[in-house]
């Protein structure tokens, strides 16, 4: 199974937004972001990149 974390801009432990993300759903600007355990979060933010094999994703939330 192949669960990503999620970082605001860049990869760095003071950037983790999430963990263990399993789903990610785009709607309109806005992403849902769904965890191993269920747990849905949406943020606005746009994705700036997806790594599958480093099993991360850099988002640049709206502020």
């Amino acid at each position: 199974m192949c669960l990503s974390n999620v970082y605001k801009k860049e990869v760095s432990d003071s950037n983790l937004m999430f963990r263990n993300i399993a789903d990610i759903g785009f709607d309109g600007g806005e992403l849902t972001l769904t965890d191993i355990m269920g747990i849905r979060r949406s943020i606005k933010a746009s994705v700036k990149k997806i790594d599958l094999l480093e099993n991360y994703i850099i988002v640049d939330p709206e502020e």
